[in-house]
């Protein structure tokens, strides 16, 4: 028997408004209703409320950055079993690799003591709400991947989330690989103040880290770079690199961190 509609060529114009209605209407109710995932405004108060500072994390893969972002942002040591690192991941494939994936993103909140707010008991069981509630000034950590395969969503990560600055993560015992190369020059190009942290010290030998941190002085002073590294080794060279810290596009500051 010939279908109630007729055949495309046969249809008039109602029967082909009619058909287009039906199918609208089977699409309305056949699937569940949907909501737009929460955006960041939602989460961080305007501009005149509270200062923001976005920082990308990248470097390449097994350098250490999620398990940083976990201590800094949880205020809990890592147990050297993937705890910390744990504390960001949103898939579960993360966790079964211990290698980001995606974009992550974590908080950290800075009250008008200058005390983080992330360490209180009641803020690490709040969301960002509550943390951008007592807080003065966040920091936004973007947590990108490092794995090769990855690559275009670290991109991404960089430049379409209007980072203010980049922190790059570089293994002692790995040295400078293509990957750390990769992000440092996709810094450089979207002219990003970089600062450099040397990771996984306390399980190098000393001869391995003398040759990173060489090797890390050749990346930065290579013609297409051309960069001043200041090494931060204390409070006083903190400070240093914080006062000059964007102000000059050939510093890069570098920290050594357990």
């Amino acid at each position: 028997t010939q279908s109630t509609w007729g055949t495309p060529n046969t249809r008039s114009n109602s029967q082909h408004l009619a058909l287009q209605n039906h199918f609208v209407m089977n699409e309305n109710t056949s699937l569940p209703e949907t909501h737009p995932p929460p955006v960041m405004d939602e989460f961080v108060p305007s501009s005149d409320q509270i200062s923001e500072v976005r920082i990308v994390v990248c470097g390449n893969v097994d350098a250490g950055k999620s398990t940083l972002l976990g201590v800094l942002t949880k205020g809990e040591l890592d147990n050297g079993r993937g705890k910390a690192r744990s504390n960001v991941f949103r898939h579960k494939h993360e966790i079964e690799t211990g290698r980001t994936s995606s974009v992550g993103s974590e908080l950290l909140g800075i009250d008008e003591n200058n005390e983080f707010v992330n360490y209180n008991v009641a803020a690490r069981r709040s969301g960002w709400s509550d943390i951008c509630s007592r807080s003065s000034r966040v920091l936004l950590f973007l947590d990108l991947a490092g794995h090769e395969r990855y690559l275009k969503t670290t991109v991404f990560g960089m430049t379409g989330n209007y980072p203010d600055a980049c922190m790059m993560l570089i293994a002692a015992n790995n040295g400078v690989l293509s990957m750390t190369k990769e992000h440092f020059h996709l810094a450089l190009a979207l002219k990003l103040p970089v600062f450099i942290v040397i990771s996984k010290i306390d399980i190098c030998p000393e001869n391995i880290l003398k040759q990173t941190v060489e090797g890390l002085v050749k990346m930065l002073k290579a013609p297409g770079s051309k960069k001043l590294p200041i090494f931060v080794r204390s409070e006083e060279d903190l400070q240093t690199a914080c006062q000059n810290f964007g102000g000059s596009d050939r510093l890069v500051k570098s920290c050594a961190v357990e």
